[in-house]
């Protein structure tokens, strides 16, 4: 990410045959959340929460700065959607009635890392990637049981780390299904699969 370069396009091919650069490939991606845990608020109740299920869709660009088909750096930024529902059938903080707990959310996300394609015998088998980035959202967030009934806005900025695997297949629009982890702060672990389709 971090990266917003508009070239001519002779600068275009000169960055492309050094730095694979560029105004960058479009990405569309689908995530679905496999785990993740972090610490709550709502209301003024913090608690943990563990999200077993939550889907996600953005869309972005992304930026290698990197010889064509070699490892090295890269960045991206991408604008989406996500959404998550679960039930806590504990409670949340001190009400002990079964909570359940919606979420609605905009994002924008910008990244940079390094990322190092994977050979065996000289055949590709998939790239490993470590980044640091952000993520800006505004959520709406709900809590409802018997007793509660909390309905919040929430406007954050979260910087993360991450691990992330993927695996192109095909040439030109390329499908790349990966596995990540991501850690953050405020006790925030996510693992989560996807596909993304750049072209």
């Amino acid at each position: 990410m971090l990266c917003f370069l508009l070239l001519s396009p002779g600068l275009a091919r000169a960055g492309e045959q050094w730095l694979s650069l560029s105004t960058g490939s479009p990405i569309f991606g689908y995530r679905l959340l496999n785990k993740a845990a972090q610490g709550l608020s709502v209301g003024g109740v913090t608690d943990n929460v563990n999200v077993l299920s939550g889907r996600s869709l953005r869309y972005g660009r992304r930026f290698d700065h990197r010889r064509a088909g070699r490892n090295g750096f890269v960045s991206a930024v991408s604008v989406g959607l996500f959404q998550y529902s679960l039930k806590k059938p504990e409670g949340l903080g001190v009400f002990v009635d079964p909570v359940m707990l919606r979420s609605q959310a905009a994002f924008v996300e910008l990244e940079t890392g390094y990322r190092h394609r994977i050979n065996s015998g000289g055949t590709y088998l998939f790239s490993a990637s470590g980044s640091i980035g952000a993520q800006i959202s505004y959520a709406r967030i709900s809590a409802t049981s018997k007793v509660l009934n909390i309905r919040e806005s929430l406007l954050s900025a979260q910087p993360y780390v991450q691990v992330k695997l993927d695996r192109k297949l095909g040439r030109g629009r390329v499908l790349a299904p990966w596995l990540s982890l991501r850690l953050s702060r405020h006790n925030y672990r996510e693992l989560s699969a996807g596909i993304d389709w750049s072209f």
